[in-house]
């Protein structure tokens, strides 16, 4: 791929893009995005959308043991961390959806691409009208959207199918439905629910296109890398025990208590299983076992 085209798709310039200043540029996207969402923007949002019901930290005697407050802040974290998560995977598709335009070979894919980055400016504003904050990156970052940023700017147009189009949004679809069925708003469960049958689409287009696929030995190498850079990003965040932890800290032995009491390394060895059976679909090479034998699929 040109250096030049790859200079265009740092991370820099897609996933932490700068916002525009130029009100009425904007006045004119917001009425434009307006036409299309099925949410407003909401005057009042609540600081906690997903709590007890998704995370089960009642489990854990440590966070049963923190202040009232405490348990507030830290469910106001995961919050936020939701939302902005949400909302990076929209514009990294923007992105993802411009360099496959520009790879397309043919008009018909130039077509699916544009009405897909369309829809992933319409879930962006869609998240946007229940954030009461702009994410800051320092503050609301999964490490897997290095892996997803790197995939975008370095990957060949088949390598970007089968871990963009297929891993990832197969993961995105499973995360959005897990968000959906433990929110506590129901105008945000619905708008979760119309992004899953938007997703839905892009992840079967991508099963489609690489289904009898040969890749090259190029291909098959990023594929591998950038699986497995992936996955070992998902298992390393850490980002439940981290939120508590910044109301109080744990000890190594409080850290282990948590974690089993929790039922943690049941629940990753789960999502690290639903990822392997999405890349099952498109294994025509061996990639599983390769993967397997790196012993990416399991949370020791």
């Amino acid at each position: 791929m040109d250096i030049k085209f790859k200079e265009l798709l740092t991370k820099e310039s897609t996933l932490l893009a700068p916002h525009f200043e130029n009100k009425k540029f904007n006045s004119l996207l917001d009425n434009a995005l307006a036409n299309y969402t099925i949410s407003q923007k909401q005057e009042s949002v609540p600081d906690i959308l997903w709590g007890e019901e998704r995370y089960g930290l009642l489990r854990s005697s440590f966070f049963r043991n923190l202040p009232s407050d405490s348990k507030k802040n830290v469910y106001k974290e995961l919050t936020r961390g939701n939302l902005a998560m949400s909302w990076y995977i929209e514009r990294s598709g923007h992105n993802y959806g411009a360099k496959m335009i520009l790879l397309s070979e043919s008009q018909e894919e130039k077509s699916l691409y544009s009405l897909f980055v369309a829809e992933e400016a319409i879930h962006q504003r869609e998240f946007e009208n229940f954030m009461t904050f702009t994410p800051d990156p320092n503050l609301y970052w999964h490490p897997l959207l290095d892996s997803l940023a790197f995939a975008i700017q370095e990957g060949e147009k088949q390598t970007c199918l089968y871990v963009i189009q297929v891993l990832l949004e197969g993961f995105g679809i499973a995360f959005y439905n897990g968000l959906k069925q433990t929110c506590l708003s129901d105008n945000l469960k619905t708008v979760y629910q119309k992004i899953i049958n938007d997703e839905a689409k892009h992840h079967g287009s991508g099963v489609i296109q690489t289904q009898g696929m040969t890749p090259n030995k190029l291909v098959k190498e990023q594929v591998f890398e950038y699986t497995r850079l992936f996955l070992r990003s998902l298992v390393s965040a850490d980002l439940i025990r981290k939120n508590i932890e910044k109301e109080k800290e744990m000890s190594s032995s409080e850290k282990s208590k948590f974690y089993e009491e929790i039922d943690f390394k049941k629940l990753m060895n789960q999502r690290l299983h639903k990822l392997k059976t999405m890349l099952q679909k498109v294994d025509n090479w061996d990639l599983v076992a390769s993967l397997e034998k790196d012993k990416v699929f399991t949370f020791l």
